[in-house]
């Protein structure tokens, strides 16, 4: 709830003993290849990847998560300005006009989704956005059931087709108010049976930008029907090519081989490949989670109780 940039993939556990003795903080990392595909989260989230992930994620994608709403930390309309601080630190939206975070319409993965209804006008549209080496939006779409299915607060969309629109920053720290129609969602070519749609689409060059915003907006419906709701968007932040390749990474990197190479010492893992003395367990030992000084050189607890 508290981060805004997240980095989602498989995870593994490398160094099983690191990992226990430290409470689950240290001993794993992101995992690729057969270890990635087989890995039980990202079976579950597999459902819910959108293109930025390759391989069905057994790979890792380059990238981090600059947005998402799940919208269920908080429910109340878009429409006052400015917004209210939401409890989902990563939910960066803009402002909106008859869009309301609520359960009228279900949700994906949860109770609520944001559901556009009213008169005049409906939209919703972010905040700014990092997507200057590109990246992916993805989110789930649902127009209002026909039938029995529908209801007073989510009814049936027949004319409402939905309108995705981008604008890029074009001069640092001003709003570009100049929105580019990006994909229109026709009704017809949707089934109205109620089902939540999944909608992954990667970014035209147009829209890399340090600052780019999305909005969605609906331009004719009828005032009581064509109700239609989003849930699950998250949109994915490209890094920069071969950033893996880049010098502060390579300098990142190795300290943190280090620091794992001492956690590994300080926790007494099998897989620590020398001994440390008392004097260097003072110095590199403290920051490590769960240690104490009851680990021996056998490598066996002497005190099972961490601090």
């Amino acid at each position: 709830e508290t981060s805004v940039n997240k980095v989602r993939g498989a995870s593994c556990v490398f160094d099983p003993e690191v990992y226990r003795r430290s409470g689950h903080a240290l001993g794993y990392d992101l995992c690729w290849g057969v270890m990635a595909m087989n890995d039980e989260a990202m079976g579950g989230m597999r459902g819910n990847m959108g293109h930025e992930f390759d391989n069905k994620g057994a790979k890792f994608t380059g990238g981090a998560y600059v947005f998402e709403d799940d919208f269920e930390a908080y429910t109340g309309s878009f429409s006052e300005v400015p917004l209210p601080s939401f409890p989902q630190a990563s939910a960066l939206w803009g402002n909106g006009t008859n869009a309301e975070v609520s359960n009228k319409c279900g949700g994906y993965s949860g109770s609520n989704s944001l559901r556009f209804s009213g008169s005049d006008d409906r939209w919703a549209v972010t905040a700014p956005l990092d997507l200057q080496y590109g990246g992916f939006l993805n989110f789930r779409l649902k127009f209002a059931p026909e039938g029995s299915a529908a209801t007073e607060d989510c009814n049936s969309a027949f004319i409402g087709n939905v309108d995705l629109y981008y604008a890029a920053e074009e001069e640092p720290g001003v709003l570009n108010n100049n929105f580019t129609k990006w994909k229109s969602f026709i009704v017809t070519e949707y089934p109205l049976d109620g089902r939540w749609n999944l909608i992954s689409l990667s970014l035209p060059k147009s829209a890399w930008s340090a600052g780019t915003r999305f909005m969605f907006d609906q331009a004719v419906f009828v005032d009581r029907m064509d109700h239609f709701a989003i849930d699950d968007m998250h949109v994915f932040h490209k890094f920069k090519p071969k950033w893996d390749h880049m010098k502060d990474f390579q300098r990142v990197k190795r300290r943190t081989r280090d620091l794992i190479e001492d956690a590994k010492c300080c926790l007494g893992s099998a897989q620590c490949s020398r001994r440390i003395s008392p004097i260097e367990k003072k110095k590199k030992c403290a920051w490590v989670p769960g240690f104490t000084s009851g680990y021996d050189e056998t490598h066996e607890p002497m005190n099972a109780t961490p601090p």
